[in-house]
């Protein structure tokens, strides 16, 4: 059992001790599988030694069903349950044998585990560095790809979570929410272009903000009109992930709302002089915003990552960033094996990112066309093509709706009006928002503007 399988790079022998010394503690009392699952992955994969990670692996599961204790004997089944049994060769006396390199106690156990985990994040740099050298020696390197790949690897390597920065006792929980009623969260609210939707959804830094509609229904102009408002109204960095559109059309929409000219003529280029001297009066307005956009097709999660970090070192530490649409994204395969669990993953990772870089997230979405077969054509949460994660994750869901005409369902009820109906709001109230309508200027507005 203390024969190292190694996985990667060897580790130091005080690490090798540490994977014995846990996988043994595990075996043999609940607080410190508990303790050390706080801290390790729970499927084991921090551990070199593989008979030891699956053996770790085993009795956090069983801590994590509920049990008030673990043992040798419920450890093995759980490992023939699992598959694992092999790694130890479906002997019990294996079991027994490790239960003597045990750590004494919790806090022994939390040491050892931080050693582990140390190690794994370790073990994960050398290989993303290694994997750099060997991508960037390939002929076929794709240096968008590639390093965007290698980038999210050594980030991933440095961001390991650390026993220190988490909150365990109800205790320190107890503490957090006492002062949040002392001391209400006073965090700005990042304003929307539209003070209608300000009163029902509180914008601000961390949240995931869902919007949707059928292809064609105006998710982009919404996207597009509020980073736009936000780095040019009001000196906010934004930046917009366009991977439908290339930047210069997203540029179109942006120019026909602020210059008030219609999208048909600057798509055609058949500017007058007047519309020519409107587009001169914003293009300073344009140069000066600290507006990103960014439109990479395959766009990955590790380029994201890497283009915020490019924005905070150019020095406009972005507050929104936009990403139109979420299912054309790049989908990691270690998200899962299906397009529903993939699709589930990234919209973990942009809730993840919204914290991570403290900023407002707005994930475009498309919804599928079964509304369009309902009385009134209203659409629902659950028409959200792909996955229901993203309803799941986001803050709010907002669904753009155009009522159709009682007599004629192919003629509008309110021609110039879509609505933005609020579904899902975490803090704030279910509500219905009618705003102007104005495609052919690139434009959604509030109403009587």
């Amino acid at each position: 059992m203390t024969d190292i399988a190694v996985r990667g790079t060897t580790p130091p022998s005080e690490v090798a001790a540490a994977e014995l010394a846990v996988a043994g503690a595990a075996l043999s009392r609940i607080d410190c599988t508990e303790a050390a699952a706080a801290i390790l992955r729970p499927d084991g994969s921090d551990f070199v030694n593989l008979p030891a990670g699956a053996v770790f692996a085993a009795a956090a599961r069983i801590a994590g069903s509920g049990a008030t204790a673990v043992a040798p004997p419920m450890v093995l089944k759980e490992m023939h349950r699992s598959g694992t049994a092999q790694l130890v060769q479906g002997d019990i006396n294996r079991l027994w044998a490790l239960v003597e390199h045990a750590a004494i106690g919790v806090d022994n156990t939390l040491y050892q585990a931080k050693l582990i985990a140390d190690d794994a994040a370790r073990r994960a740099l050398f290989h993303a560095c290694y994997e750099g050298a060997m991508r960037s020696a390939d002929a076929s390197f794709d240096l968008g790809l590639d390093l965007d790949a290698v980038i999210g690897a050594v980030t991933a390597a440095g961001t390991a979570s650390r026993a220190e920065n988490q909150t365990l006792y109800a205790r320190d929980h107890m503490n957090s929410l006492v002062d949040q009623l002392r001391n209400p969260d006073k965090s700005p609210v990042l304003p929307s272009p539209w003070p209608d939707l300000d009163r029902v959804v509180k914008l601000k830094a961390g949240k995931f903000i869902l919007i949707a509609a059928r292809p064609g229904g105006g998710k982009s102009l919404a996207g597009v009109k509020i980073a736009a408002h936000a780095a040019i109204t009001l000196g906010e960095p934004a930046v917009i992930f366009s991977m439908e559109m290339p930047g210069t059309e997203v540029m179109v929409r942006i120019a026909a709302d602020l210059a008030q000219v219609s999208i048909n003529k600057l798509d055609e280029g058949t500017l007058s002089d007047w519309d020519w001297s409107r587009i001169d009066n914003v293009l300073p307005l344009v140069e000066q915003a600290p507006l990103v956009i960014d439109d990479t097709e395959r766009l990955t999660m590790a380029h994201v990552r890497t283009r915020l970090r490019w924005m905070i070192t150019e020095g406009i530490r972005p507050r929104y960033a936009v990403f139109d649409y979420v299912q054309l994204m790049q989908l990691d395969p270690s998200w899962g094996d299906s397009g529903w669990e993939k699709l589930g993953g990234l919209s973990r990772e942009l809730k993840i990112l919204a914290g991570e870089f403290d900023l407002v997230v707005i994930g475009l979405a498309q919804l599928n066309r079964e509304s369009a077969s309902r009385p009134g054509k209203i659409p629902e949460v659950s028409d959200l093509r792909g996955s229901g994660s993203l309803e799941q994750d986001a803050d709010v869901v907002i669904l753009l709706y155009q009522e159709p005409h009682e007599s004629d369902p192919k003629e509008l009820a309110r021609p110039g009006e879509v609505d933005m109906l609020i579904e899902k709001n975490r803090q704030g109230p279910k509500a219905r928002v009618s705003l102007s309508w104005q495609p052919h200027y690139g434009r959604i507005a509030q109403m009587g503007t």
